[in-house]
């Protein structure tokens, strides 16, 4: 197993949690393509990661479903991984070490969506993350978020969707 899934894997839990739930999206503006968005906060995980592009020095918007007001931390490296289970946690982590890890500070609000992707309701959390100016076109990083979902036994840490991120 590689090294990040290892400093994770360290604190296992004694069960083996099934598939959670903790959404992950993200939304940019690309001066030749306009918005790109990677998916829906309220999609099913996926080993396949999610695509968007971003100019460099702008902000993205990263949103994300899951418990509210508790820890949410970006991971972002550009070392990727398939999917890797790690047991007593939920879904993969799908990226290797090195790898950078922000607690996101993120402002909750109630939404319900339908009739654009799954029916998503409940509380959604987003901020904004400014990326460097400077960054060479075509550089790219996978994000992920790990969060818990809370279940009737407490919460679950869990691995959102991965989103590859690409430099335009």
């Amino acid at each position: 197993m590689k090294n990040l899934a290892l400093a994770i894997a360290a604190p296992l839990l004694a069960v083996t949690a099934s598939a959670q739930h903790v959404g992950f999206q993200v939304a940019a503006v690309t001066a030749t393509s306009g918005t790109q968005i990677s998916g829906f906060p309220c999609d099913p995980f996926s080993c396949t990661p999610a695509t968007v592009m971003a100019d460099a020095g702008t902000s993205i918007l990263l949103r994300t479903k899951g418990a509210s007001w508790q820890p949410h931390f970006l991971f972002v490296s550009n070392q990727t991984l398939p999917c890797v289970t790690i047991p007593g946690f939920g879904n993969a982590l799908m990226m290797d070490g090195p790898a950078s890890v922000t607690l996101l500070d993120l402002t909750w609000a109630m939404i319900y969506v339908s009739g654009v992707g799954p029916v998503c309701g409940g509380r959604i959390g987003s901020t904004y993350f400014d990326l460097p100016a400077g960054l060479p076109s075509g550089a790219g990083a996978r994000m992920q978020l790990f969060a818990p979902w809370m279940t009737v036994d407490g919460p679950l840490w869990t691995f959102s969707n991965a989103v590859d991120l690409t430099i335009s």
